[in-house]
């Protein structure tokens, strides 16, 4: 088979970093390390000026933990992890590692593991943490190490990536429901399903992980085949695409101010 000329380098083009305006403008790489091809998971700090993420070296599976500031500068390894988030003081780190699930400080000293499950993701106050596990979502309270399921029943696929909202009463997830042949983007109260869960968007396949909760907590960010859309939180309006979407784009998350989005990207420069 005869390849039209481009089409090898980008199916070879790497995920890195990127960061663009919400409108969809100014979008460029913020950050490419070298010896690493697949670098994912991008988690803004609470205060703005930090993102945190995820890479494997070249011909390698383990992943390792980078923080960058939010213009580009400073990089610098914390160590073995994936999957990370911050604490809301912007002091420690929550990460997966082997299915295990540690809290660091940012210098990767005091490493210790509070439970197991992936991607975890702190609740606002500091009080809690979401993970996933076995198809299921479950919330553990950092200081008695409680853990809950937030469902009666596991779903058939449940992606790793979940995001509270910013009060912290909701916790948004997109799964695979054990009934029916439809993804969901859903809503389910922190306490648990019993005190209310509702389906923001169903579709017949393409939705992916990690969908995230705007500053203000009226709109939501998550991937459909590889284009990052926005949906409004309530309401029944469709969600819209970012405009000038190249390549594979996916796992958004807000900067604090609303103005920016990270996200992983092949998307080749123009």
């Amino acid at each position: 088979m005869i390849l039209a000329p481009g089409t090898l380098r980008a199916q070879q083009a790497p995920f890195v970093i990127h960061v663009m305006k919400t409108d969809g403008s100014q979008a460029h790489p913020l950050v490419e390390v070298d010896g690493y091809s697949h670098q994912e998971a991008p988690r803004w700090s609470r205060d703005g000026k930090q993102i945190l993420f995820d890479a494997a070296a070249t011909g390698s599976r383990a992943r390792e933990l980078f923080i960058v500031n939010a213009d580009g500068s400073g990089l610098r390894k914390l160590g073995p992890g994936q999957r990370a988030d911050w604490s809301p003081d912007g002091k420690q780190i929550a990460c997966d590692d082997g299915g295990e699930v540690f809290v660091q400080n940012l210098d990767g000293q005091g490493r210790v593991k509070v439970t197991t499950g992936l991607s975890p993701r702190w609740s606002p106050d500091g009080s809690q943490i979401a993970v996933v596990e076995n198809e299921m979502l479950y919330v553990v309270d950092v200081v008695s190490d409680e853990r809950r399921a937030l469902f009666s029943e596991p779903f058939t696929l449940l992606y790793e990536g979940v995001c509270w909202s910013p009060d912290g009463k909701n916790i948004a997830l997109v799964c695979h429901p054990a009934q029916g042949p439809r993804r969901q983007l859903l809503i389910v109260n922190s306490r648990g399903a019993e005190h209310g869960v509702r389906a923001r968007l169903q579709t017949a396949g393409g939705m992916s992980s990690t969908p995230c909760y705007s500053p203000d907590g009226k709109r939501l960010a998550y991937s459909a085949a590889y284009l990052i859309m926005i949906a409004e939180v309530e309401g029944t309006e469709r969600p819209r695409m970012i405009p000038e979407q190249r390549g594979r784009n996916f796992e958004p998350d807000w900067s604090p101010d609303g103005q920016w989005i990270v996200f992983t990207s092949n998307r080749a420069p123009k």
